[in-house]
């Protein structure tokens, strides 16, 4: 390195010359480990978020299968709950037919007897 060189002569001017550069090559190593750890932090806090984003996501898979079983039951339970009333509708509908026929056959035996 060409600042080693200056540091060697024995000069006053090249001597303070050499302290300046040993300084800035501290200041410039300093910067870089202060850099290199900002940037060790970010991507600390970054895996972070994403540990975080995946956990997130990982309950709301959770919640969302918990809702779709639920909704599952509750669709089974209205289902049935269909089956049911279109069973009472059919009894309702045969018994009216039963009606129908049982007076339409009382209407017919009251007629009076046809004069031949």
């Amino acid at each position: 390195m060409p600042s080693d060189r200056v540091c060697l002569s024995e000069t006053q001017s090249e001597n303070q010359s050499c302290k300046s550069i040993s300084i800035r090559e501290k200041a410039s190593s300093t910067n870089k480990v202060s850099v290199a750890q900002h940037d060790l932090q970010e991507e600390a806090k970054e895996t972070l978020e994403e540990k975080v984003r995946e956990e997130s996501d990982h309950e709301v898979v959770v919640l969302l299968k918990e809702q779709y079983l639920k909704n599952q039951e509750e669709l089974g339970r209205l289902a049935r709950q269909q089956e049911e009333m279109l069973r009472l509708l059919a009894l309702r509908e045969k018994r009216d037919e039963e009606l129908r026929q049982l007076l339409t056959s009382v209407l017919k035996n009251q007629q009076p007897p046809s004069s031949s």
